[in-house]
């Protein structure tokens, strides 16, 4: 299987390096970063870590200073909780909305290439398809700004350092889509809160 990761672009893949770097904390909270030194760093030019700054401005993980230096936003305890906490509530009240007779291909699929990448390479490469899967969720509301929004939240949590085993990510998935396909919408958002709980539980014993 293909690596999803490996076609991205030189700035998706540098704000995907400090995006991991910042939520491992190896680049810690309240650090100061230039492009500059960036660039060095990563023997790039300034483009693609000027690009990539924004995107993590975007995102709510780099804060922006005078001189083109920008402030880590690192992952505090208090921080975790409340993102997690708030994309729970955002994608419950997705699932709340997706309509009787909703079609489940786009997610059934996206689950399905989870299942098969799990164990069998990158783990980045089943956490693309089993992020696909939580965004087929919000594409079945026809609202592109709401999909946005919870691309650019579920970007924000990076999911790639939450060391939550894929099989437990993939039964709770499962256990999503069911409910769904159901009809049961208030067992779906109550799946979606355990989901995220994992996560969170996972994220801060890292």
């Amino acid at each position: 299987m293909v690596d999803p990761v490996s076609n991205l672009s030189l700035k998706d893949r540098v704000a995907a390096l400090l995006r991991r770097e910042i939520s491992t904390s190896r680049v810690p909270d309240g650090e100061e970063l230039t492009q500059e030194n960036v660039s060095q760093a990563l023997a790039v030019s300034r483009i693609p870590v000027r690009e990539a700054f924004l995107q993590l401005e975007n995102e709510g993980l780099l804060q922006r200073l005078p001189n083109r230096h920008v402030r880590v936003i690192g992952p505090t305890p208090r921080r975790i909780r409340q993102n997690f906490r708030m994309m729970a509530a955002i994608e419950a009240e997705i699932v709340s909305q997706i309509s009787a007779g909703w079609t489940s291909s786009g997610a059934e699929k996206a689950l399905e290439s989870a299942r098969r990448a799990a164990g069998e390479g990158p783990r980045n490469a089943f956490l693309h398809w089993e992020n696909a899967f939580h965004l087929a969720l919000s594409l079945a509301l026809d609202n592109p700004s709401l999909h946005q929004l919870h691309e650019l939240r579920r970007r924000g949590l990076c999911l790639d350092a939450v060391s939550l085993k894929e099989e437990e990510l993939l039964r709770r998935d499962e256990m999503i889509l069911t409910c769904l396909k159901r009809e049961d919408t208030p067992a779906a958002e109550a799946a979606v809160r355990e989901y995220y709980a994992a996560l969170c539980a996972a994220a801060t014993k890292r």
